[in-house]
């Protein structure tokens, strides 16, 4: 989409967590790797405010990145 590829490399949990805990307290960084593996599994719905605030309906992030790939080019 972009004209070049694009690599991800997940980052192990207890690397991430070394990383957080680099500015953020051991309850912090646990709490936000729980809810990042959370999302894998159990992602959250849309909130239905956001159609209301920004007048647009929610899409997934596929569409959101092709509609906007110029933007990284």
């Amino acid at each position: 989409m972009i004209g070049w590829p694009v690599r991800y490399e997940e980052t192990p949990p207890e690397e991430a967590r070394q990383m957080m805990l680099r500015a953020w307290p051991p309850e912090l960084a646990d709490a936000v790797l729980a809810n990042m593996a959370l999302q894998v599994t159990e992602p959250e719905a849309p909130s239905p405010d956001f159609e209301r605030i920004t007048g647009h309906p929610p899409r997934a992030f596929r569409a959101w990145v092709a509609d906007h790939a110029d933007a990284f080019r």
